[in-house]
């Protein structure tokens, strides 16, 4: 495990899955408290704690963290960083009952973006986080929608509208043939 982790054990179980390094079934899961460090050296790094599930081998004490631990870690820094999590961004598509490639149709962005944000591998900016967040209520999405299909709004607008005052041409010829231009006395 890294050096700058803190751990202290909560619970244990067994795994099924043998140990990568040994290749004995003596892998025993363990949830402990893990400190680990978010951030870039040379900038500004916090250190943030989660509790989740390490791995290790009784038999070569090999230890490993698996997805399940990954994406604890992953949630908590979103979580530090005020964003929404993978779990949030899809419940937010699935809500709105669209595929992935639907979604990015209607929202613009990019459908890689949004797989990357949904998986885990890239955390998104606070616009676009803020973007998602206002399509949680439905009247953003009307609006959305309406944006992207504007034919939908035609009917409200021809319903709406209203007529035009026109001139009517051959009425003002009549009217303008008893004008005449006199002389100023």
């Amino acid at each position: 495990m890294n050096a700058n982790r803190k751990e202290e054990s909560v619970e244990s179980e067994r795994s099924v899955d043998p140990c990568p390094i040994c290749e004995q079934a003596t892998v025993i899961v363990e949830w402990r408290n893990i400190v680990f460090d978010y951030g870039t050296p040379g900038s500004l790094v916090t250190e943030l704690s989660v509790v989740a599930p390490v791995h290790r081998c009784s038999n070569c004490g090999f230890e490993y963290l698996d997805d399940e631990a990954e994406r604890i870690k992953h949630n908590a820094v979103c979580r530090h960083l005020g964003v929404l999590t993978p779990e949030e961004i899809i419940g937010i598509r699935n809500e709105m009952g669209m595929t992935r490639s639907q979604f990015a149709e209607l929202t613009g962005i990019g459908s890689a973006s949004l797989s990357r944000w949904e998986t885990g591998h890239n955390i998104q900016t606070h616009a676009y986080d803020r973007y998602l967040r206002l399509l949680k209520y439905s009247a953003n999405r009307r609006h959305l929608e309406n944006l992207h299909h504007p034919a939908n709004t035609l009917p409200d607008l021809e319903k709406n509208a209203q007529k035009f005052r026109a001139i009517d041409i051959d009425e003002a010829r009549q009217e303008g043939m008893g004008f005449q231009l006199c002389k100023a006395v």
